[in-house]
């Protein structure tokens, strides 16, 4: 009786061996320092001494909250989604402004913490800074690289050296020992031991 294929596809079998990505997930984890989130507990009178939100800095905060909208919305491809995400997203950025108006800020903030193209431009440099570091660091790891391979090199010759000079002084005595050698070291060979 001749069997006739199915026409539902086969369930695949699921490996038994580890996923090699699932295991190295885990040793990145550790490369990077976590900064635990702190919660400073202020009292209330406190804040209340605080001065409000000054009408220059909660226009470049809300400006902020406005780019950061736009680029949320505009992350859809359909027009009506977008329209959609613009008319969710208003009422809230309203809110929110409303919110911070009434909100007060610690005396020590300054108004370079909440201007944008302060932060990016702060940011900017910082990441050229930590760039240039970086490749620094890689030329060096390199130049240590090539150092430790000369060194190595230098190592086995100097090795290799030290068994040459060894051997050297062995035929040396031996050839000493049986009178080939002149007081000048230079070795002195008869006609006979050349032919």
């Amino acid at each position: 009786m001749d069997q006739v294929p199915s026409s539902r596809p086969k369930k695949r079998k699921a490996h038994a061996e580890p996923d090699e990505v699932a295991d190295e997930e885990p040793e990145s984890r550790k490369k990077y320092v976590q900064l635990e989130a702190k919660t400073k507990r202020i009292p209330q009178e406190q804040i209340e001494t605080w001065p409000q939100v000054s009408s220059h800095v909660l226009e470049q905060i809300v400006a902020v909250i406005r780019d950061a909208k736009k680029d949320i919305a505009n992350t859809q491809r359909d027009e009506r989604r977008v329209i959609a995400a613009h008319n969710t997203l208003n009422p809230l950025v309203r809110k929110l402004a409303r919110q911070l108006a009434a909100s007060r800020i610690p005396p020590q903030a300054k108004d370079i913490h909440f201007n944008i193209d302060k932060l990016t431009e702060r940011n900017a440099h910082a990441f050229r800074e930590v760039t240039t570091a970086r490749h620094s660091k890689q030329l060096l790891t390199e130049q240590v690289k090539v150092a430790e391979h000369l060194v190595k090199k230098d190592e086995e010759n100097l090795e290799q050296l030290k068994k040459n000079a060894k051997k050297w002084r062995t035929e040396w005595k031996h050839q000493e020992k049986h009178g080939r050698v002149c007081m000048q070291g230079v070795s002195v060979r008869t006609v006979a031991d050349v032919w």
